[in-house]
């Protein structure tokens, strides 16, 4: 089951311009032991759009089953899909911390 991290340090993100704007967020971020898999971001969904225009995300990844090396590592994630008419930028949360940028 996928757990949020421990904490995100690093978040940037873009709005590529097209036909069909996309958005594309990068990630990184640290957790608690080494064995950490699939690290991703999930988009929060809406019913209404944010007043701020910010579109918030979990940085997850599966937690590792049985033996692991106790010491903090990093992972990445990164995330693209047609971006909403309203986004203005994004907002990551951790267990311990976000950290927000603007497109």
């Amino acid at each position: 089951m996928a757990e949020k991290i421990m904490d995100v340090h690093e978040v940037r993100c873009e709005i590529v311009a097209g036909a069909d704007n996309a958005l594309s967020v990068f990630a990184k971020g640290e957790v608690n032991s080494s064995g950490w898999t699939e690290p991703r971001l999930e988009p929060h969904v809406y019913v209404t759009p944010p007043e701020d225009g910010i579109q918030g995300f979990d940085f997850v990844a599966e937690e590792p089953d049985g033996l692991r090396f106790w010491a903090t590592d990093f992972v990445t994630a990164e995330y693209s899909s047609p971006c909403e008419s309203w986004v203005k930028g994004v907002r990551v949360h951790a267990q311990g911390s976000e950290k927000h940028c603007l497109c």
